[in-house]
């Protein structure tokens, strides 16, 4: 099976849609480094591209924000998903 450049997740994007997220909600570098559990160093990693996005990340910003989990890995869809009494 071939796989397509689109089947693979830009390390680079992610980091870009992570810190467009910590913009929007207007968060310090502090603030979403608190809220996600982690260390300034290892959030600026994965922003970077250098590290992958741990899961729990994007199921924490998920829940809180109510962000498109699809959104935070391809960049496809809406950034906000559907609430379920909205669809």
């Amino acid at each position: 099976m071939k796989h397509k450049a689109s089947d693979y997740i830009s390390l680079t994007e992610v980091g870009e849609r992570l810190e467009g997220v910590r913009l929007i909600f207007g968060l310090d570098l502090v603030e979403i480094c608190e809220l996600l559990e982690t260390t300034k160093y290892f959030f600026n990693e994965v922003k970077r591209g250098r590290k992958l996005i741990p899961y729990e990340w994007v199921m924490r910003l998920s829940e809180k924000y109510n962000l498109n989990q699809n959104w935070i890995y391809q960049g496809e869809g809406e950034i906000f998903s559907k609430r379920r009494s909205d669809a």
